[in-house]
C-alpha cells in the first residue's frame, strides 16, 4: 500500500462522480459506509433490495439473496469463484 492512494483523496474524487447520480449496486450500502458517505435513497437502486429478483429466483421477498447466487440462478454464470 506504499503508492497507494490516501483514501481521503480517493473519497473526495469517489464522491464527485457520484454526487447527483443515480447509483446503482449490490448491497450498495456497504460500499457507502466503507466511504463514510451517505446518496440519497431516491438516486439509489440496490439489487439486494428488489423483490422481483427475488421471485425470479424462486426466493422470499424479504430475503437477502447474495449477488454470486443472482448471477448463478439468472445468468448461469459463476462469479466470486
Amino acid at each position: 500500500m506504499l503508492n497507494a492512494v490516501p483514501f481521503c483523496k480517493a473519497q473526495r474524487e469517489i464522491l464527485k462522480i457520484l454526487s447527483g447520480k443515480v447509483v446503482v449496486g449490490h448491497a450498495i450500502c456497504n460500499d457507502f459506509r466503507a466511504l463514510k458517505y451517505f446518496h440519497p435513497k431516491a438516486l439509489t437502486r440496490d439489487t439486494s433490495k428488489i423483490p422481483l429478483l427475488n421471485q425470479k429466483v424462486g426466493l422470499p421477498e424479504n430475503t437477502a439473496v447474495s449477488l454470486k447466487r443472482f448471477a448463478k440462478e439468472l445468468l448461469h454464470k459463476d462469479i466470486q469463484v
